[in-house]
């Protein structure tokens, strides 16, 4: 039904539909002068309120639908942005991870160093002594 909602909207903002519109009542208005056909323009105004209640119907269908595609919109947005802090949790965590190793790798390298100078001083101290001989 919406879709029919649809196309009604649109014709009724046409230009065919405004030409259409006056010269219904243009016809009806020359009948009512020219013949006395509807002497209070009961009938003529009771046409043109069906019309505008048809038209009412259909706007506020057209306007539910178009709040509740806004709704699923929203809906969709609200999920994205969540996928995104999650993603952008997950992401900060596994740098963090990886500054730790770093970090625990600098301690090592640095423990390596001073072992591998204790050492080369060990050896040399052990080399003097055996030049020394």
């Amino acid at each position: 039904m919406p879709n029919f909602a649809t196309t009604y909207s649109k014709f009724r903002s046409s230009k065919l539909f405004f030409v259409a519109l006056i010269a219904f009542v243009g016809f009806w208005l020359m009948f009512h002068f020219h013949y006395g056909f509807d002497k209070d323009f009961g009938e003529l105004n009771m046409m043109l309120s069906i019309e505008a209640s048809i038209s009412l119907a259909f706007f506020t269908m057209l306007g539910d639908a178009q709040a509740a595609h806004q709704r699923t919109q929203a809906d969709y947005q609200k999920q994205m942005v969540e996928d995104v802090q999650r993603l952008s949790r997950a992401t900060l965590s596994i740098a963090e991870g990886q500054r730790d190793i770093l970090s625990d790798h600098i301690v090592m390298l640095r423990d390596m160093r001073e072992n591998e100078s204790r050492l080369l001083q060990r050896l040399e101290s052990i080399l003097g002594k055996h030049d020394g001989h």
